[in-house]
């Protein structure tokens, strides 16, 4: 069998392009991928090439994308492809052990690689997630910076003028300093440099001091604690002190290559140095994350950065065909991108951009595709885009809601975004816009945060600090309560259920005060030893004493043998480890959060989704159950009376936790694969579409430059950090044009049947200047004249989420309870406490059956 049968028989035709990219296998190569130029494909077929033709091991494979969705898109696609080539050869291929994955996720399976000696430290350092970091630098850091650094209201006033932030408020500082820190990292800027910078900008310095300290606050004694930017960084140096590094794998593969950032670039290269096969792939007129330190020029200039690494010049190959879009959309978008001037004024014939692309369109289609609203107010030019949508969807020209996106350069305190809603959903069309307000607004949110607080109280508000943002918190945590007790006066049973919690909670309580106060008088301290007769003393004196659930725990036969055996063992037992054990909840938040899914509210959001109706709240209902995670492993793994008695617990839960992400917010741009849910029309920021395809895509609004704070700090970072890089870069003055414009293409290459441009006009509202010029030309048509019945019909996309399995596990899981798989398998829920101890005892009975069957075998031989 020859590649090009497995072509044949999976039913693939490459073009002369795409063939060439998946036969070149030695050498650095640029793959330049246009939009829906089936780059994805061309990387899962490249990589079968290595295997099955090529007889590359797996594991001598590092294949590195932008997000995990991709990651988990590209495994997919590769168990398929190669169990059609298994067929043909009898050959079973593992990519088990294959590196793909994220930068971040490889990066932790390098360090932990037995290949690499860690002469750093002996052990692998713990990972600090994004969360985890914010938190620390609010809870700790900053902390830790006023008492060694003098770190003062005075250092953040400075530090707001410079970036120009809104306030010197907690999230605020936090996020900049989180943004700062990243940024030096992955430049590979150390504090010294910094602090002794020659330019003495004092704000520069303080910034370079408190980065130091937090460098020097993540090292202990036995295991380094490293941010996402540090293991980069932290990976790199292992690399760098292992002599045969570079031979871990054979052929370096590298998707979104215009999205990397300077440390990624180092790993890169210093992983391709020793068999010089790394093919980059990517598209510079989509790089969008400067702002996460992100350097176009690593793509731009990869083949003289090739050279300069490896000795070697890379080939380029250009796939210039787009199979998603109709002609109209795509001519559109590469003359809107060619608007703009990209010649490097400092070296003539030298461009910020690979030139001359000549992307063509696959379609024949010659019908108009790109159209624009009558000039007109918003809300009459969203009313006619409502409308319109209202119609195709009538018609079946579109199957659901969910096949249509509007994308906005913005969506937090976008006026256009609830305009846009309104005209929405006066025609009868819902809308998914979880960047258009805060998270923690949304009515899913509110009513699960509102029913824990019904259950386990709120805080007492300190006047002194109600004021502010402090003020907007402890309102809305009271709006939540307030909603949560009308759902619960409309459902008898969720009432039932909620007054047996909270006379379980007081029933804990109370035992709690029963035990503190054996305590005081017996002259004891939770931290006292325990002995096996003090433990009968203490069991005996209570017995009578504690509710008829106190005075079960204490009596289980099983706590007395535990206590014996420990005490066998030397372990230390003391009081606090007695009294946490038998005065503690036996569920923890997750589990409460499943326990009130299962009423008629929640479970009316399950139903929908499972029906293809509506699945937003569903997608509110899993991020909840990720922070519910975060704040057990991180905050309160167990929540005892004594916490409970103190309020320790609804303190921390409320005020430091829930208040501190409300607060927060996420970030417009944030990095994390976005849901599309059926049954809405989804308001996207352009980042966040990235990667995906819509067959009608509306842009929200088609502004100019303006000189917004983002646009000011962007621009800041990039000030802060140039004088440390090296090379040639784009100019200062013109990233911010050169970033709305891959901003606008980006977002018109996204649609494949139609696309939507607003033509707004009134007080304030302005036009890009490419888009004024084809509006005034009249080259783009009215929506009003276009003929609906030209649009192609879009075809149904089935959602076979249920027929995936790439364990034996998940057909388990999924024979098991179709619900449950959908819910962790599609929606990411994060499964409670119960269930994993469902399938931790499921695993440890198929070992312990596995384990008897070969003995059975083994007597069998002998016999």
């Amino acid at each position: 069998m020859t590649l090009d049968d497995l072509f044949g028989k999976s039913g693939f035709k490459p073009n002369k392009a795409q063939e060439e990219a998946i036969k070149t296998i030695d050498g650095p190569l640029n793959l330049v991928a246009g939009p829906g130029s089936g780059k994805t494909r061309v990387l899962l077929w490249r990589v079968v090439n290595l295997i099955v033709f090529n007889n590359v091991n797996p594991e001598e494979i590092y294949l590195s994308t932008f997000t995990e969705k991709a990651a988990q898109q590209l495994k997919d696609g590769l168990i398929s492809l190669l169990a059609i080539a298994s067929q043909e050869t009898g050959i079973n291929y593992d990519i088990s052990k294959m590196y793909v994955g994220t930068v971040h996720s490889l990066c932790q399976r390098l360090i932990t690689n037995r290949k690499l000696k860690n002469r750093l430290k002996n052990k692998a350092p713990k990972i600090m997630q994004e969360l985890e970091q914010y938190f620390y630098i609010k809870d700790k850091l900053l902390k830790k910076a006023k008492i060694e650094l003098g770190f003062s209201d005075d250092n953040k006033q400075q530090i707001k003028s410079y970036m120009y932030l809104r306030s010197i408020g907690a999230n605020e500082i936090v996020n900049c300093l989180m943004s700062v820190f990243n940024r030096f990292s992955e430049e590979c800027i150390e504090p010294d440099e910094i602090i002794n910078d020659y330019r003495k900008d004092e704000v520069l310095i303080l910034f370079g001091k408190l980065y130091k300290l937090y460098i020097d606050s993540l090292k202990q004694d036995s295991r380094d604690i490293v941010d996402l930017s540090l293991l980069q960084k932290y990976t790199y140096d292992i690399l760098c002190n292992n002599d045969d590094s570079e031979n871990i794998f054979k052929y370096i593969i590298i998707d979104e290559y215009q999205d990397t950032n300077s440390i990624q670039e180092k790993i890169f290269f210093k992983l391709a140095s020793g068999h010089k096969n790394i093919c980059v792939v990517g598209d510079d007129d989509q790089s969008l994350y400067r702002f996460r330190g992100a350097r176009v020029e690593n793509f731009v200039q990869f083949s003289t950065r090739s050279e300069s690494y490896l000795g070697k010049k890379a080939k380029t190959i250009k796939l210039s065909t787009n199979y998603r879009s109709r002609k109209d959309i795509v001519d559109y978008y590469t003359r809107f991108i060619e608007k703009e001037d990209w010649e490097n004024k400092n070296n003539k014939g030298q461009y910020y951009r690979n030139n001359n692309k000549k992307i063509v369109a696959n379609s024949n289609d010659n019908k108009s595709a790109v159209v624009r609203t009558h000039p007109s107010s918003p809300e009459e030019a969203f009313k006619e885009i409502a409308e319109k949508v209202r119609f195709m969807l009538d018609e079946k020209i579109i199957n659901d809601p969910s096949e249509v996106s509007v994308l906005f350069t913005y969506l937090r305190d976008n006026s256009n975004v609830g305009l846009l809603r309104k005209a929405f959903e006066q025609v009868g069309i819902n809308v998914y816009a979880p960047r258009a307000k805060k998270f923690f607004d949304n009515e899913e949110p509110m009513l699960i945060l509102g029913l824990i607080g019904s259950i386990f109280g709120l805080p007492v508000v300190d006047e002194e600090y109600n004021k502010g943002v402090h003020k907007e918190f402890n309102e809305w945590i009271e709006k939540c309560v307030n909603m949560a007790s009308e759902l619960i006066k409309s459902d008898e049973k969720l009432a039932d259920f909620i007054q047996e919690t909270c006379e379980e909670i007081q029933d804990l309580k109370s035992n709690y005060s029963i035990i503190a106060e054996y305590m005081k008088n017996n002259n004891l301290h939770y931290d006292d030893a325990l002995t096996l007769e003090e433990f009968e003393e203490f069991r005996k004196n209570l017995s009578n004493e504690l509710s008829n659930t106190g005075i079960k725990e204490i009596n289980k036969p099983s706590l007395r043998r535990i206590v014996k055996r420990k005490l066998e063992e030397e372990n230390n037992l003391t009081y606090k480890w007695l009294i946490t054990r038998i005065n503690s909840l036996d569920w923890n938040l997750l589990d409460l959060f499943y326990k009130l899914c299962g009423f008629d509210r929640f479970k009316i959001i399950f139903d929908n989704a499972e029906k293809g109706i509506d699945e937003g709240p569903m997608y509110n209902l899993s991020s909840i159950t990720t922070y519910l995670q975060f704040f057990i492993e991180n905050k309160f793994s167990l929540i005892s009376g004594k916490n409970l008695v103190n309020s320790s617990f609804r303190n921390i839960f409320f005020t430091s936790y829930i208040g501190s992400l409300y607060k927060r917010e996420e970030g417009e741009y944030e990095m994390k694969d976005e849901p599309i849910p059926k049954g809405r029309v989804s308001f996207l920021t352009i980042h966040q579409s990235k990667g995906l395809e819509f067959p009608v895509v509306i842009l929200g609004n088609v502004v100019p430059v303006t000189n917004s704070s983002s646009v000011k700090k962007s621009k800041k970072m990039e000030e802060m950090v140039r004088p440390y890089l090296d090379g040639d870069y784009e100019p200062l003055d013109k990233i911010a044009e050169f970033d709305k414009i891959r901003c606008y293409y980006v977002a018109i290459s996204r649609a494949e049947k139609l696309l939507i441009l607003p033509h707004l006009i009134g007080k304030g509202k302005r036009t890009h200047a490419h888009f004024k010029c084809d509006f005034e030309s009249g080259k783009i048509p009215f929506l009003s004249d276009l003929d609906m019945n030209l649009i192609p019909k879009s075809k149904i996309k089935l959602d076979n989420i249920s027929k995936v399995y790439s364990y034996t596990a998940d057909y388990l899981a999924y024979n098991d309870c179709p619900r449950k798989y959908m819910i962790y398998r599609k929606y990411n829920f994060v499964p409670a406490r119960t269930t994993i101890s469902f399938f931790g005892n499921l695993v440890h009975k198929t070992l312990e059956d596995l384990h008897n069957y070969y003995i059975d075998q083994k007597e069998r031989e002998l016999v």
